[in-house]
C-alpha cells in the first residue's frame, strides 16, 4: 500500500513492533509523506 500511496495515515500507540510501525519505517525508507496520529497520551 505504501509504494501506491502519496501519504500514509498512521494512528501510533507507542509499540514499537507490529504492522504499524512496520509500515511506519517501510514509508521512511521510501520517502512517503507520513501523518502520525500519536494515541500515546490518549486514554
Amino acid at each position: 500500500m505504501v509504494d501506491k500511496s502519496e501519504l500514509v495515515i498512521a494512528e501510533f500507540n507507542g509499540i514499537e513492533k507490529g504492522g504499524t510501525w512496520y509500515t511506519i519505517n517501510y514509508a521512511k525508507k521510501t520517502n512517503t509523506a507520513i501523518e502520525l496520529i500519536d494515541l500515546c497520551g490518549l486514554k
